[in-house]
């Protein structure tokens, strides 16, 4: 066909060569003209895709438009050329000199420098979507380029323009996922690679970035040198992945070495499964450490490994968060197996867990279904010997509440000499019960005016005993008693005379 030069010098060959596929593969749907010119379909691409374009005399492209994101000479114009030319009665097959081809690849390079030249001062909040839909165009599915070492080329040039556009821009994320996608795509082209001097290559580029503080998106070692080291280890090039931790620890304070370790620790996995046990052990105070392996043991089916790093962990956990982590990680390992005793051992434990002001009602839950009704009462009593509800009367009182115990919960509040407490949980009473409690209250509020000293204060011991009227409407004549006795004690106080005069009585 004499057309597809012209098509592979309009659209480039690559994306020439796409459209073709898209075309040959019934992708153009619903193909319409207007006078033989204005061609108009929609293109079963990623989403349908709506393209139009007008030819020109000779079968060149006079105009062209489409929805999709590529903002340009797309795959979805390419396939809809095609379409025209078949429904005008052209034989739609490549043939095209060879030259065409091997230009194509420096001419996207190009095409991608020239977009970034156009972003050179930056963009600003309203320019990024442009930018992505124009720069995602380059990182298709599939390979851009026809040479391995032009990829390359190209997937560096995007990085490394586009890191020094992001830092000129106001980016809110939309340019950053590109990036992303960028070096995702040089870790597959490493491992695909038969290259050993393009890997060379590759590893060099990934270096220096790691090296230059400028480049942001290698400062979170979990996310690209993680993807990096992976791509070198499955490579096997694990030796020389270990040589970089090494030098990158020397660099690191004491803040950021636990991730390079955590790195360090994953390379040896690769190298000598020995080397990386020594190693974790060795390791074992590096909370994250210890979390990383425990995971990979999971996805191993090594479970036996995985709760053994568990148990040590919850003994000597550096602090409550990271212990409760472990202690749930226990638990689902415990329903795992179908083991009731350790389901309620670790349930309980996170129920009761210290660091929480509530009982944590799921954990409740679970722990209580593991015993039958007399089983139950045991357990309670035994519980509410315990300090984490001895020292806690939040946590206590909410447990009495959960286990029905009114009579205890009805205590605990008449002994407590904390109103919130005594309102927090007084609705689990029966009414007579609920008033008993609410005179309580009103003594604690009483005596509590005492200690305020500053008009804030006064303004919300007004707002306590209000809220305390509007539960409990039949105790006005006690309320109202009590606040003449507070109007005649503390007269001298002009600032408290004032707020209570927004009082409900």
């Amino acid at each position: 066909m004499q057309n597809f030069p012209k098509a592979a010098q309009f659209f480039g060959t690559k994306i020439a060569e796409r459209g073709l596929v898209y075309f040959q593969q019934g992708k153009v749907r619903q193909l319409e003209n207007h006078k033989e010119k204005r061609w108009y379909a929609e293109i079963i691409g990623t989403y349908p895709y709506y393209a139009s374009l007008t030819l020109s005399k000779n079968f060149g492209i006079a105009s062209y438009e489409c929805n999709c994101p590529y903002g340009g000479r797309c795959k979805h114009l390419a396939a809809l050329y095609f379409a025209a030319l078949q429904a005008l009665n052209y034989q739609v097959e490549p043939s095209y000199p060879l030259e065409i081809k091997e230009s194509e690849d420096e001419r996207l390079l190009s095409e991608l420098r020239d977009h970034f030249n156009r972003y050179g001062k930056g963009c600003d909040y309203w320019q990024v979507k442009e930018a992505y839909e124009t720069f995602s165009g380059f990182l298709g599915d599939e390979p851009m380029c026809d040479s391995e070492e032009m990829e390359f080329k190209l997937l560096h040039t995007f990085y490394t323009r586009m890191n020094t556009l992001i830092l000129k821009s106001d980016d809110d994320g939309l340019l950053s996922e590109l990036m992303d996608e960028c070096v995702i795509k040089q870790g597959e082209l490493y491992q695909q690679t038969q290259n050993l001097s393009l890997k060379t290559k590759i590893e060099k580029a990934w270096f220096k970035i790691l090296n230059d503080e400028k480049h942001w998106i290698a400062l979170d070692v979990t996310t690209m040198p993680k993807l990096w080291l992976a791509a070198m280890c499955n490579s096997g090039r694990a030796k020389t992945a270990l040589t970089w931790v090494l030098e990158h620890l020397e660099k690191e304070d004491e803040y950021g070495k636990s991730a390079w370790l955590i790195r360090q620790y994953e390379v040896l996995c690769y190298i000598d499964e020995q080397q990386a046990v020594k190693f974790l052990l060795k390791n074992t105070h590096i909370d994250q450490l210890r979390q990383f392996a425990v995971e990979r043991y999971f996805q191993a089916g090594q479970d036996k490994l995985a709760e053994k790093l568990l148990l040590d962990g919850v003994k000597n956990a550096s602090s409550d968060t990271q212990r409760l982590v472990w202690i749930a990680q226990l638990l689902t390992l415990s329903e795992k197996r179908e083991d009731q005793q350790k389901i309620a051992e670790y349930a309980k434990e996170l129920a009761l867990f210290s660091g929480y002001s509530h009982i944590q009602s799921d954990y409740f839950k679970l722990w209580q279904k593991q015993f039958s009704t007399e089983q139950w009462q045991n357990e309670i009593k035994y519980a509410l010997k315990q300090d984490v509800l001895i020292q806690n009367e939040t946590k206590q009182a909410h447990f009495l509440a959960l286990t029905q115990q009114l009579d205890l919960l009805e205590n605990l509040l008449l002994q407590s000499q904390d109103n919130k407490l005594q309102m927090g949980f007084i609705h689990y009473l029966s009414a007579e019960k609920q008033r008993q409690v609410a005179k309580s209250t009103l003594l604690i509020l009483e005596n509590k005016i005492a200690k305020l000293t500053a008009r804030k204060y006064y303004a919300y011991w007004v707002k306590e005993v209000n809220n305390l009227l509007k539960k409990f409407p039949d105790l006005m004549c006690e309320v109202t008693l009590m606040t003449d006795r507070v109007r005649e004690k503390y007269k001298t106080r002009p600032a408290l005379i004032e707020e209570m005069q927004a009082l409900l009585v």
